[in-house]
């Protein structure tokens, strides 16, 4: 039961090393932008785990008490909850990257961080929109765990992150040399889907 979240868990994480190679290859400050918005997303996110976890335990609890309709208002709940957060998030990522990424700026070299900070604000903007449907994957995911589904979130984690996101980022990065903003495109193309 609980092989398949740990798999999931190892997957994405393991996906998302892959994806900053590949962004390590388009150049250093479309690295370090990416590592900026990556680290003010995972601030945000972990929240969310928190509340994923609880889904999970809840929605367990409520079905082996044969209560499904308060399992599903659980989810609903938590949809509702993460929701109304992930978009004041998102709001801010957008409306308040400069003072979201002033500390980073303090001591980072003076010639580079313009640039750095140009495409953080962009990527910024895709954290924004790609964090809702982040957070719908994460709670639904937790539902379905919490019903004792654990293989398909991990059977879709794998092939969605290899097949819309690392494959695409490859060869239109490495290959094509489209650049940063077409791999987080897919990337977030991966979370939406």
């Amino acid at each position: 039961y609980g092989m398949p979240t740990g798999l999931q868990y190892s997957l994405e994480v393991s996906a998302f090393a892959i994806f900053m190679v590949v962004l390590g290859r388009i150049g250093t400050a479309e690295l370090a932008a990416s590592g900026i918005a990556f680290n003010l997303n995972m601030i945000v996110f972990m929240p969310m785990v928190g509340l994923a976890v609880a889904v999970s335990s809840l929605v367990g609890r409520y079905l082996g008490a044969e209560r499904p309709d308060t399992a599903e208002r659980v989810v609903s709940s938590a949809l509702a909850m993460s929701f109304v957060y992930m978009t004041a998030c998102g709001l801010l990522y957008v409306f308040g990257a400069r003072l979201l990424l002033a500390p980073y700026g303090l001591e980072a070299d003076p010639a580079s961080w313009p640039r750095i900070a140009e495409i953080a604000t962009v990527l910024l903007r895709f954290v924004a929109v790609y964090s809702i449907f982040d957070m719908m994957n994460l709670v639904h995911a937790a539902g379905l765990r919490g019903a004792g589904d654990t293989e398909y979130p991990m059977l879709l984690t794998f092939v969605l992150a290899w097949v819309v996101m690392l494959g695409p980022a490859w060869v239109g990065c490495v290959t094509f040399g489209w650049g940063v903003y077409f791999a987080w495109t897919v990337a977030s193309a991966y979370v939406l889907f």
